[in-house]
């Protein structure tokens, strides 16, 4: 959906024209969560799909930033560097199993699973910061 109707939808309750499942999971989440703006998050993204495999898509994402301050999209894609252990964030989606090529490659790097939320990661950072603030205000 455009932004527009993005935007019409989650402000305003106007469902976007085309009916669809994502759509509907949609409505349900907007009605009973009522989420509002709290933060942009941005970032540079490589996105790859297996020549053999459909299934398999890798996504490699760098420049991550985020803003809890204008939160409109038109605003621009700035904002604080989101610092982690690497520049580097990899995603691998899978249908049935990882092509054993991968399997091999990841192997051979020591690359391993883990868990990982840029969302979750910016608000551990802002309300750290947050917190050493109202720390430092009270002494």
């Amino acid at each position: 959906m455009s932004l527009r109707e993005a935007e019409n939808f989650l402000q305003r309750g106007i469902r976007p024209a085309l009916d669809s499942q994502i759509n509907r999971e949609l409505e349900y989440f907007r009605a009973f969560y009522r989420p509002h703006p709290a933060m942009v998050l941005c970032y540079d993204r490589d996105s790859y799909q297996g020549a053999f495999d459909p299934d398999f898509r890798m996504t490699i994402d760098r420049n991550i930033r985020y803003r809890e301050q204008d939160l409109r999209l038109e605003d621009g894609d700035g904002g604080s560097p989101l610092r982690t252990e690497t520049p580097y964030l990899m995603e691998l989606k899978i249908g049935d199993a990882l092509p054993i090529e991968m399997a091999r490659i990841l192997s051979e790097l020591r690359i391993f699973p883990a868990s990982f939320s840029k969302y979750g990661e910016a608000y551990r950072i802002s309300h750290s910061r947050a917190d050493v603030s109202v720390q430092a205000a009270c002494r």
